[in-house]
């Protein structure tokens, strides 16, 4: 069976303009001289993955005694990098993300379970088990590194350089299975087709750090994830083959804010509409499909209000990188990448404080609940005084207090006056009881362990309270 499908094809091949040589150098620059990205140098995260596949292996020969495998018979185990690191496009908040195979022997649910138990026996870190959500995952933290590690079954060993997607195959129709090779076999495509890997790489880079200042870069909470924007960037590279890195990007940002979202974008054209999959019986606001088969729509979790943060921050920045292309004077690239600061642009925020005595098992609770903030987004979503809701994609602490597992999510909020009327009044009860109840229906986490507390704050009033507040990812 074919994996893939017909390529998008150029609709221009001009070459580039030796202003726009200019113009992409100075981006280049500036996005390396941010020290946005892990450098070669950066030893701490270049050591994780070895770390990983040595816990891996010598897990699998321990497996082996405890299953009664003979030792004539071939455990297939080996690891992969997926994701921005697969790439090469690892920022220094970004999680590493990890792919163990194993062949049929390794169970699933020993994986998720023993193959846990016997990283946080060995490693001092922060993990969480979630073998029940669409793609499972281990969730852990280590030395201020955050990695997500995924297992599939697999017939056959997956050599490091394997670049046949033909050879990559797993043992079953396990839709879970197939979710989580797909994420590699579509990195290995993507790889293959660009039309200049290292200028691709490149374009890579300076979206994810736009998007990840401009905070609309997280699919866990309702925003576009690495591999949507992959494609976001491919595509347009497919589309202006030899263009620079400045011009894909101003063609990515008006690609954003021009397009049609009701129609589908997509690497290949389709010719079996029973190969999509992640399709919503309800809207789907954006949906940019994986090239490989089955396709599945990586901006599944967009919401109404991040679909419409989304657009307005690619309008903003493509109205400054047009302005830069021609020659204004008093625009530069610091001012279309700068971070932004996400306490100064609403009417209220919503609060959201984990609150556990115990730092590992709080972790746990961190995380099921920062996956369902966007669950509270289409609640909010749905309130029709309130025109938009935007998770602040960031895990905070608090710095006074660095040992303590207290843990900060923010939600910002927009009212519309003239259905509302006096802001001092704005009540989201029904809303909290709604999400709070949602939560309590989680039966793996013990509630006499673990609370959660929701507050609605003013903007007068939130300088003040996240004053003490930081990033968590610096002070794990």
């Amino acid at each position: 069976m074919n994996l893939v499908e017909k390529l998008t094809e150029p609709i221009n091949k001009l070459e580039s303009s030796e202003n726009e040589v200019d113009h992409s150098h100075n981006l280049l620059e500036f996005v390396k001289n941010s020290n946005h990205f892990v450098q070669a140098s950066d030893s701490i995260f270049k050591s994780v993955p070895k770390i990983i596949d040595d816990l891996y292996i010598e897990w699998i020969e321990c497996y082996r005694e405890y299953r009664y495998i003979p030792k004539y018979q071939d455990l297939l185990c080996s690891t992969h990098l997926i994701g921005s690191y697969g790439l090469d496009v690892l920022s220094r908040d970004s999680d590493i993300d990890i792919l163990c195979v194993a062949s049929k022997e390794i169970k699933r649910n020993d994986f998720f379970t023993k193959f846990a138990q016997y990283i946080e026996d060995n490693l001092d870190c922060n993990l969480n088990s979630a073998a029940v959500c669409y793609v499972p995952v281990i969730n852990m933290a280590y030395k201020k590194i955050k990695i997500d590690i995924v297992f599939s079954q697999v017939t056959a060993s997956i050599p490091k350089n394997e670049q046949s997607l033909d050879a990559i195959k797993t043992i079953s129709n396990s839709a879970k299975c197939e979710r989580t090779i797909n994420a590699y076999r579509n990195l290995v495509y993507i790889k293959m087709i660009a039309p200049n890997f290292n200028k691709y790489r490149n374009c890579v880079k300076v979206v994810k750090m736009w998007a990840k200042n401009k905070l609309i870069y997280s699919n866990c909470v309702g925003y576009l994830g690495g591999i949507a924007w992959y494609i976001l960037v491919l595509k347009v590279m497919l589309l202006y083959p030899n263009a620079t890195c400045c011009v894909i990007f101003e063609k990515v940002l008006y690609y954003i804010s021009h397009r049609d979202w009701n129609k589908p974008v997509s690497l290949v054209k389709f010719h079996n509409e029973n190969s999509f999959k992640n399709r919503k019986r309800g809207a789907n606001y954006m949906t940019i499909f994986t090239p490989i088969l089955p396709h599945q729509n990586t901006a599944y979790n967009v919401t109404e209000s991040s679909k419409v943060k989304i657009i307005r921050e690619a309008k903003k920045a493509l109205s400054l990188v047009v302005k830069i292309l021609h020659g204004y004077a008093n625009v530069d690239w610091e001012m279309v990448l700068r971070p932004q600061n996400f306490f100064e642009n609403y009417q209220f925020y919503i609060m959201i404080r984990v609150i556990s005595m115990n730092l590992k098992y709080c972790y746990k609770w961190q995380t099921f609940v920062y996956s369902r903030l966007r669950n509270l987004i289409e609640l909010l979503d749905g309130t029709k005084y309130i025109k938009e809701a935007h998770t602040y994609p960031k895990r905070l602490m608090n710095i006074n207090h660095p040992f303590q597992s207290d843990r900060f999510y923010f939600v910002g909020i927009e009212i519309d006056k003239d259905l509302y009327g006096s802001m001092a009044l704005l009540d989201l009860n029904i809303q909290k009881k709604l999400f709070l109840s949602g939560l309590s229906g989680e039966t793996s986490i013990d509630p006499t362990k673990v609370s959660v507390k929701f507050d609605l704050i003013p903007k007068e009033r939130i300088d003040s309270v996240v004053a003490c507040l930081v990033d968590e990812v610096k002070h794990i």
